[in-house]
């Protein structure tokens, strides 16, 4: 029994990094396919079937969501990071293809690394993390080159794309320094971030699309139940 745990102790940086690999590789493509017509309708129902299917773990885990002045300003900070930033890139995907979004967001580590020299020091960009981040770059940018058509619809899309993915590193620096003390699961703040965010997505998508008919098709919806379970939850 002890070696099997033991086993299995050794296999989670490897399964770990699997399914990071499985999640970025996949959801890209995921986001342009689900964004349809009405984008921001297409990530309201994909944070919501996130946010269920995390509280579905929390209570499979006992585990219930705390409430203090630490844990609420935690929330607000990710939930309004989650809304900006998931918009911003819906959004854009209606004009760029995946292979820009897959490319942007290989920035992350970068963007994460240069706003972390600052507020955490202790993890800021050293040479070999750089190395790789450019590396990993660089074969992004060679696997996708044939995709990267460039004009002024691109263009425009791509300015609104880097925005989110600046606001989503920054976010991921910031939540991480404020949970440091909080003794919060991940699951517990990402619930809290997600029912931040669910009525900002709820108002914007009633705003801006309640004149559009929400039909989605079966790719799309496949494509949001991926995203909400695999890609948020």
């Amino acid at each position: 029994m002890i070696r099997r745990a033991l086993n299995i102790k050794k296999l989670q940086v490897p399964l770990a990094f699997l399914l990071v690999v499985l999640i970025w590789t996949a959801t890209p493509l995921a986001v342009q396919w689900s964004s349809g017509e009405a984008p921001l309708s297409s990530v309201l129902l994909r944070m919501l079937i996130g946010v269920l299917f995390c509280i579905l773990l929390m209570g499979l885990m006992s585990t219930g969501l705390p409430c203090h002045a630490r844990a609420r300003r935690l929330y607000l900070v990710s939930g309004f990071a989650i809304f900006s930033s998931m918009s911003l890139i819906y959004i854009a995907a209606q004009s760029i293809p995946s292979g820009w979004i897959a490319i942007l967001f290989g920035l992350s580590p970068l963007i994460t690394g240069i706003i972390s020299a600052y507020v955490e020091p202790d993890t800021a960009m050293t040479p070999a993390r750089l190395i790789g981040v450019l590396m990993g770059f660089a074969g992004l940018s060679l696997v996708f080159r044939a995709g990267l058509n460039f004009d002024k619809a691109a263009l425009s899309g791509i300015s609104i794309l880097l925005c989110g993915v600046i606001i989503s590193a920054s976010s991921s620096v910031l939540v991480r320094h404020f949970s440091r003390d909080t003794e919060l699961l991940p699951t517990q703040i990402n619930v809290g971030s997600l029912l931040v965010a669910l009525p900002f997505f709820a108002v914007s998508a009633w705003l801006l699309e309640f004149s559009q008919p929400l039909a989605f098709t079966d790719r799309e919806l496949l494509s949001i139940l991926f995203l909400g379970i695999v890609g948020t939850g």
